[in-house]
């Protein structure tokens, strides 16, 4: 019996028992007409989705874990879609994700424990083995090319090609909108997988082991498949840095690693047994952002499963395409240079040293350089790509460690066939990045000069540096404690400024950034290094908050005045807010006030639990009772209107370049990736169809226009334009690179 039959018939058993209890769930599996043949299916895709979630839960403070009544709804709802049960009650979500947990439960796949001490603490569902045997499900992949999108739902996946959209009329009408037609040429992308680094994946994966010390030096090695009962308590990690159990940041980050490296593997021989080419469905959310429905093996995913993408259309690699692959390699490498090392690397053409010395930095990375320095590395450097190449190796010294490897592969292929005047034919996509896209797209709406030049909006000699930019203005701020502590620039980049600057951007609060800048701070050992707690990220983040106002003025005027655009409009008696963005998608943004509610649920064997009973809390729509209409959430309307218009229009800018350029594509939001000599071309159209959606006289006009109903008795004064050209983007080498 397999694990998937071993797993259907404890479902099918639960089904059968549960019929007495009247648990509606199980009755609605059980009177379903296919119920027993499908599900095997159920089962299958139940366990893809509770693995994507477990590893891939950033908010999560367990390894490996997510909350049980998000996976058991999220579950329900695929089950109803699949069983057809168009809008199920959440009742009815959660008694049929609850039926799939209990018997992961009982093959003892997973743990379910309480997130903290207390009855009333939530339940978390807990990966204590991926049973390397469970054959996975690919999501969304099919080996026939789909046929162009014709209604609202996918005929690959079933779902709606816009997440919780149910009128299939209003969608028709938008099928010849530029969101579509991207779509489309996404889905319909042939891929291939590259073998040889599948090869050099399976050879070499990932550690299952932590290592530890106690107080008196004394060394444990952790398999993370072990109960962390089991340690003795009040260890530390190698570096010297408190270990925090389940909490822990690295070893949340291992367990994710291990299990994510398992999937991805399995489905890759799933996809190799098939054949090729193969094709990935695609959906968007309700801002137009365009997703891979598959959860493991998609481009969108880690770098090791992108690694594994080849287009299966190849293409000449000329001149410029050879050139275009060096300064992605040298990018996935990305290896750091000090002063000193510097000085002795003569191919390169810049004085790093003397503009380190201006940001008070210590040491640059190669994708930072300028990009005819970038490719001078790698004509220096090809002992070590050829080295890598010859020997298939994952080198741990590179930042993408699979992406260099799959490009250290092509090098070595391109310059055997050309020594002697052949040709070099390649589907290896090679990608070109937005330089803080959010930040792009707000300086842009803003014209505010200072950020686009941080942000690669105009021609500077040196790619910017927005996270120093920020550091700086945060030292300003707090100058007697940077003194004190002696932090040298690049960390405070790294653990400090980065991700709140990144994340700010989608207006991040001071508590999601201080959280985040601990957790960064202890993975990287500067909460032992630098005596930084959870106390003091809150003070940093608070003042980070500040310093980005000061560097970012014009951006951050901007999200206010979206703000107040979103007050006015709901004072004025609107339900949610809506627009169109300039590829076409119909946009409706709702927030509603929302209250929670208790749902009984049957899950035998859960530790503790002597009813077989849990209770799950659900949030629903809080009504008005005389009108039965739902009450929008002010709080969240005005926190969330920028950065879903940021997202809805840097979707836009992405549907609008894959339509434009025409060509093979594969898409990460703020990350496109074409054939290596067709780049040059990606970089003009990407320029291009980003000028058209911002090189207006004034872009808080058409946004105006666009997101209000009740313009004329707006009396929101518009943030002053600054005097950022967007013509001087032409001349830009790092806006996409």
């Amino acid at each position: 019996m397999t694990p998937i039959e071993y797993l259907t018939e404890k479902v099918g058993k639960i089904i059968l028992d549960s019929e007495k209890l009247q648990n509606e769930g199980a009755r609605l599996l059980a009177h379903y007409p296919m119920w027993e043949q499908t599900l095997g299916m159920y089962v299958e895709e139940a366990w893809d989705t509770l693995m994507k979630y477990c590893i891939r839960n950033k908010n999560a403070t367990h390894s490996a874990s997510v909350k049980l009544t998000f996976a058991s709804n999220l579950i329900g709802e695929n089950i109803a879609r699949s069983i057809g049960i168009d809008d199920p009650t959440s009742k009815t979500t959660l008694c049929l994700g609850d039926v799939m947990i209990e018997a992961f439960l009982q093959a003892e796949l997973i743990e379910v424990f309480r997130e903290y001490d207390g009855y009333k603490a939530p339940y978390m569902i807990k990966l204590v083995d991926t049973h390397d045997s469970i054959k996975p499900v690919l999501i969304g992949t099919t080996f026939i090319k789909p046929i162009p999108i014709a209604g609202l739902l996918s005929d690959i996946t079933g779902k709606p090609y816009i997440k919780g959209w149910t009128d299939h009329k209003a969608f028709k009408e938008k099928l010849d909108e530029r969101f579509v037609k991207a779509m489309d040429i996404l889905r319909e992308q042939a891929w291939d997988l590259n073998e040889p680094v599948l090869d050099a994946i399976v050879a070499n994966p990932p550690t299952k082991i932590l290592e530890l010390m106690d107080e008196d030096g004394v060394i444990y090695k952790y398999d993370i498949h072990t109960s962390i009962t089991l340690l003795p308590k009040n260890l530390l990690h190698m570096s010297g840095t408190e270990f925090l159990r389940k909490k822990d940041p690295a070893l949340q980050k291992l367990i994710s690693k291990y299990y994510e490296y398992n999937q991805i593997v399995k489905k890759a021989y799933l996809v190799k047994d098939q054949g090729y080419p193969f094709y990935q469905e695609v959906s968007c959310d309700y801002r137009g952002r365009i997703y891979y429905a598959e959860s493991f093996l998609e481009f969108q995913g880690s770098d090791m499963s992108r690694s594994l993408f080849l287009f299966n259309n190849k293409k000449e690699v000329n001149e410029s395409g050879y050139r275009w692959l060096c300064i992605h390699t040298a990018s996935c490498y990305n290896k750091s240079y000090t002063v000193g090392e510097l000085r002795k690397l003569n191919y390169l053409k810049t004085d790093y040293a003397a503009h380190l010395e201006s940001e008070g930095l210590d040491t640059i990375s190669l994708d930072k350089m300028t990009l005819d320095d970038r490719y001078a590395w790698v004509v220096n450097n090809l002992k070590l790509i050829k080295s890598v190449a010859l020997h298939k190796a994952i080198e741990e010294q590179a930042e993408k460690p699979h992406s260099f490897l799959a490009c250290c592969l092509e090098i070595v292929g391109y310059l055997a066939a050309t020594s002697d005047g052949g040709v070099y034919e390649s589907g290896f996509p090679i990608p070109i990045d937005g330089s803080n896209n959010g930040w792009q797209h707000l300086a842009a709406m803003s014209k505010d000069k200072v950020a686009g030049e941080l942000v690669s909006l105009t021609s500077t000699p040196i790619q910017k540096d927005f996270y120093v930019a920020v550091a700086k203005e945060l030292i300003k701020i707090m100058p007697d404690w940077f003194a004190e502590k002696k932090i040298p620039m690049k960390h405070i980049r790294k653990g400090i400024a980065k991700r709140g600057s990144m994340t700010r951007a989608y207006s991040a609060g001071k508590q999601r950034i201080a959280a985040n800048m601990y957790a960064d701070c202890h993975t990287e050992g500067f909460t032992l290094k630098y005596g930084i707690d959870e106390e003091t990220c809150t003070l940093l983040a608070g003042n980070l908050i500040n310093a980005i106002n000061s560097v970012c003025a014009g951006p951050l005027k901007t999200t206010k005045y979206l703000q107040k655009i979103a007050e006015h409009e709901l004072n004025s008696g609107r339900m949610d807010l809506s627009w169109t963005t300039p590829s076409g998608f119909p946009v409706v943004y709702k927030a509603f006030l929302q209250h929670e509610r208790k749902q009984r649920g049957t899950i035998k064997g859960i530790i503790g639990n002597k009813d077989g009973r849990v209770t799950h809390v659900i949030k629903v729509d809080v009504c008005n009772p005389e009108t039965l209409d739902k009450v929008p959430c002010r709080r969240s309307f005005a926190s969330g209107i920028s950065p879903n218009v940021v997202h809805s229009y840097d979707a836009a800018h992405m549907a609008n370049t894959i339509v434009s350029f025409g060509g093979s594509f594969a898409a990460v939001h703020d990350s496109f990736s074409c054939h290596a000599s067709d780049v040059d071309f990606l970089q003009d159209i990407t320029k291009m169809t980003f000028q058209a959606q911002y090189d207006v006289e004034n872009f808080f006009d058409i946004l105006e226009e666009n997101l209000m109903e009740h313009k004329r008795t707006f009396a929101g004064l518009q943030p002053v334009l600054g005097s950022l050209d967007l013509a001087d983007l032409t001349n830009s080498d790092y806006f996409f690179c």
